[in-house]
């Protein structure tokens, strides 16, 4: 039985939306390759404090989805020469729109379903925002106090904390506030940005590095709050030297990495942690 035209043409409609809906499926839960369990990204900023790079470890477990997409957007540079165009002393840091604006709009429908919060947004930890369920594009945060009352509950899934350098993070320039207007950011990039908010610090470029050594906060003994690099510890220690930076112009980070005692948890701006 041959198929008359309006058949043909119905089957046809229908191909193409099973095909649309399978696309805007993918877009929604990402479908980017995995990345590793664990690995490490080093930052390299204008900050003027120290070398001018923080390092953050990643752990996937904690959230796959938002760990896949983190490594995706360093591993293609996304974040180069992008602004912290957002900092909230003892509150946040936030990054993620990129310089060029055309590659904000690339990632824009790309949205991430939402990871189960297996973290706590405490000091130093890493965290994708959001402007409501499933909607993580490419905007992120870094906690610079104790938010995990404010924020857990809310969805905000860490998926790691930053390690070296966080003297680096606080000394991200906060004089701007929440001045900057994302919307204006997302249709001009840093040609907004360079032109009104001419102090702003801004990411240089990201190096993922994998199979970095572990790194914990110390809690005992007679200096609480350094960091300990397997076996290194504030300093030398048994001709031990701490993991260096992978720019060539490291000479290594400072042995106070700010990682002091935790701030007291602060209440967040009334216009909460979105990408929007």
């Amino acid at each position: 039985m041959t198929m008359t035209m309006k058949q043909t043409a119905t089957k046809t409609t229908m191909m193409m939306c099973v095909l649309a809906a399978l696309a805007s499926a993918a877009l929604v839960h990402g479908a980017a390759a995995s990345a590793p369990d664990r690995f490490s990204v080093y930052f390299k900023t204008d900050v003027k404090r120290g070398d001018g790079v923080f390092r953050v470890d990643v752990q996937r477990s904690l959230a796959p989805l938002g760990a896949d997409r983190f490594y995706e957007l360093c591993d293609t540079g996304f974040f180069d020469n992008a602004g912290f165009f957002r900092v909230v002393d003892n509150f946040v840091v936030q990054f993620g729109l990129a310089a060029d604006p055309a590659l904000t709009a690339k990632w824009e429908p790309k949205r991430l379903q939402d990871d189960p919060v297996a973290g706590h947004n405490t000091r130093g930890t890493i965290t994708f925002a959001t402007s409501g369920p499933n909607t993580r594009t490419t905007q992120l945060f870094v906690n610079l106090g104790d938010n995990s009352q404010s924020l857990d509950s809310q969805g905000f899934a860490p998926f790691g904390n930053v390690v070296q350098g966080m003297d680096v993070v606080d000394a991200i320039y906060s004089g701007y506030g929440e001045q900057p207007d994302q919307g204006a950011i997302t249709r001009e990039g840093n040609a907004y940005l360079k032109k009104h908010f001419e102090k702003l610090n801004y990411i240089l470029s990201t190096k993922i590095v994998k199979g970095e050594p572990p790194v914990s906060q110390s809690t005992t003994g007679p200096n609480p709050g350094q960091q300990q690099f397997g076996g290194w510890q504030g300093g030398q220690q048994q001709g031990l030297q701490p993991p260096s930076s992978p720019f060539a112009n490291n000479n290594g980070l400072p042995s106070n990495n700010g990682f002091g005692a935790p701030n007291a948890p602060p209440q967040p701006p009334a216009a909460g942690l979105n990408n929007s």
